[in-house]
């Protein structure tokens, strides 16, 4: 976890940045890029799902996304939010802890 600088370059990394495209006055933004960690995402997607269901805090996130955007987009960017915390705990060595609501 220490070889990224920031948690721009580990959401680089694992895939969750969006493609983009640039002329001289334009910036456009498109889907996940496909350069990415193929074995690690899914993964991170997949305990997302686990995580909504258990820690409310994420669930109500995940709520807020889900009317802006369809569930697979809001789901994404929840995993985003749990590879931060992963990011926090490994360098801080902590436990996870969910919200108390």
């Amino acid at each position: 976890m220490r070889r990224f600088k920031n948690n721009d370059h580990l959401d680089s990394y694992v895939g969750f940045i969006p493609t983009s495209n640039n002329s001289g006055e334009k910036e456009r933004y498109g889907e996940m890029t496909n350069r990415k960690n193929k074995r690690l995402m899914p993964k991170l997607i997949q305990a997302s799902w686990v995580a909504i269901r258990s820690d409310t805090e994420l669930l109500m996130k995940y709520e807020t996304y889900r009317k802006r955007m369809n569930g697979q987009k809001a789901i994404v960017r929840i995993a985003r939010i749990l590879l931060r915390r992963i990011r926090w705990m490994w360098l801080n060595k902590q436990k996870y802890q969910k919200a108390e609501c």
